[in-house]
């Protein structure tokens, strides 16, 4: 009777531990770890201890002094004639890239590569001027790297294999034809995926989400 006692007990404790292990597994599979970031609209803003894009996609500045340089249109800022930093100002829109300003370096203003690729688009752009864009890798995701308000007489040519840190083009001359009639400054954009998207402005919140923000990545010192 005892025996028979303790196969019982024995019997009604495996049953409950596998039971117990199925909902924990099921939990599991349907509350997945969460990554430590806040969002807010459609744009993912990091916290400061968490692991972001930046830390893993070490690249080339696209222009000396890249961030120091983004101070009047950074990516995503909403823009219209009257309320631009800019002035005068014929766009409209959530900008899709951060611009770098050069108005007060008189020199010429060169652009490099940000990591190795190929240049798969060179050429004039209404709206940009003088246009390039690079292949490229950010945390393993296919990016095109678009470069706007070029020189269009100094653009490395379409299909060219670049390395990263090399020079591939030099700023426009402000408010002539080689930026389309814009200041003199670099449009920096990180479009995800391989096809490339040339606007500048989007008028849709939402479509930002095409674009990463350039000011999220650690970049090399240009020398």
């Amino acid at each position: 009777m005892k025996r028979i006692n303790l196969t019982i007990f024995l019997f009604i404790t495996l049953t409950l531990a596998i039971t117990a292990l199925g909902v924990y597994r099921n939990f599991s599979k349907n509350n997945p770890p969460t990554e430590n970031v806040n969002t807010q609209g459609n744009q993912i803003t990091l916290n400061p201890s968490s692991t972001s894009v930046s830390k893993k996609s070490y690249i080339y500045e696209p222009i000396k002094d890249f961030k120091k340089r983004v101070t009047k249109k950074p990516f995503g800022i909403f823009i219209t004639p009257q309320t631009s930093p800019i002035q005068p100002e014929k766009f409209h829109g959530y900008h899709t890239g951060a611009d770098a300003e050069y108005g007060d370096v008189a020199t010429t203003v060169p652009v490099y590569a940000t990591q190795n690729g190929i240049i798969v688009y060179s050429g004039y752009v209404s709206g940009y001027g003088g246009v390039l864009v690079l292949t490229g890798k950010v945390d393993n995701q296919d990016v095109r790297f678009l470069y706007g308000h070029l020189n269009p007489s100094q653009l490395t040519p379409i299909n060219t294999t670049v390395n990263a840190g090399q020079q591939i083009g030099i700023l426009g001359k402000d408010y002539s034809q080689e930026t389309d009639y814009e200041r003199k400054h670099l449009h920096f954009a990180i479009i995800k995926g391989t096809k490339t998207d040339f606007r500048g402005y989007v008028q849709d919140k939402n479509e930002l989400l095409i674009w990463l923000d350039p000011m999220l990545l650690n970049y090399q010192t240009l020398k």
